[in-house]
């Protein structure tokens, strides 16, 4: 039932690990001479550490909600066991919440 949605998420995850490189590549740039442009390159990085930040997190969900697959326990809400309907997991399917606990 949730070979689809487990399709999605290794394909999801697959996306994350490469932009996660790409980010961890531009953060790793040298600083310009130039001093204005360095100001530039800071407010940059800040973007990328808050890119990583929430790619890193984004991350994390997806490979809890493929171990609950692997477990048995997807699809149930982490907080008040009921079911996960499948619509939310479908639009949303690293959730661990149902849509009442995520409110």
């Amino acid at each position: 039932m949730y070979d689809k949605i487990k399709e999605m998420l290794e394909e999801r995850k697959q996306e994350l690990e490469t932009l996660l490189t790409r980010v961890e590549t531009s953060a790793r740039r040298k600083l310009d001479k130039d001093f204005e442009e360095q100001a530039i390159q800071r407010q940059n990085e800040e973007v990328l550490t808050s890119l990583d930040n929430s790619l890193n997190d984004e991350l994390d969900q997806i490979e809890e909600a493929l171990y609950r697959i692997e477990q048995g326990m997807y699809g149930k809400c982490v907080n008040c066991g009921n079911e996960i309907s499948e619509k939310r997991l479908l639009a949303v399917p690293h959730t661990s919440l149902c849509i009442e606990c995520a409110a």
